[in-house]
């Protein structure tokens, strides 16, 4: 595995965790929002793991 520096996983998780908040803040459907959520952390793991 390669060396991350922690301040990348700090930063990695920080977005994740906005992204989150912003998906439930804008959907009244909770259902629709985790799916929303699970579509942009595939995406950021695409876009990451090349």
């Amino acid at each position: 595995m390669p060396q991350v520096s922690p301040i990348n996983w700090i930063l990695l998780i920080f977005m994740l965790a906005i992204m989150l908040y912003i998906s439930i803040s804008l959907s009244k459907n909770f259902k629709f929002s985790m799916n929303e959520t699970f579509l942009s952390i595939r995406f950021i793991k695409n876009k990451w793991m090349w």
